[in-house]
């Protein structure tokens, strides 16, 4: 049960969640490195940086709900980003985190495609875009390093709307 209705999406990206959330009466707000994706969402919402989350200026033990959803295989560190928005949470706050894992069939895939020269990409990792990758047992350790609790882990795909409803086909006329 949340506390409150702060809600922090971490790399927004096209900023559907935030606008459900708005919608949803939370209190949002967002970081996202991405400049074309801030000025895209900068006239919907309030409070949002177009920075590093380390470097937006965030009150901690602030968020009732964090969203993380395909950034931590991003960030040069995940390690200090976990530690970060372990400190932006409120005592009881949820972390919503997706990963891509690279245990998965389609990783095992790719990685086949990579030894025989046709893919680039070895599994979800590929420079510069996908630093770090993470399966069931990295993603839980990092987790619970940073402090967290693991309530759940959820094996989706990105097309799966039960966890992922601003997969297409959504509106993107903003």
């Amino acid at each position: 049960k949340l506390n409150g209705n702060n809600f922090l999406d971490v790399g927004f990206g096209g900023g559907q969640f935030l606008l459900a959330a708005k919608n949803l009466r939370f209190n949002v707000y967002g970081v996202e490195v991405d400049k074309k994706s801030f000025n895209k969402m900068k006239n919907f919402v309030d409070t949002i940086y177009n920075c590093e989350l380390s470097e937006a200026l965030l009150e901690e033990n602030f968020f009732d709900i964090i969203k993380a959803a395909q950034v931590l295989e991003h960030i040069y560190n995940p390690k200090s980003e976990l530690k970060k928005i372990y400190e932006l949470l409120k005592c009881g706050g949820f972390l919503i985190a997706d990963v891509p894992n690279q245990n998965s069939l389609m990783a095992k895939i790719k990685k086949i495609l990579f030894r025989f020269g046709i893919s680039n990409n070895y599994g979800f990792l590929y420079s510069p875009g996908h630093l770090y990758g993470f399966n069931r047992k990295s993603l839980s350790v990092g987790l619970e390093k940073a402090g967290f609790k693991i309530m759940k882990i959820v094996y989706t795909s990105t097309m799966d709307p039960r966890y992922h409803p601003t997969t297409p086909p959504y509106d993107n006329s903003l």
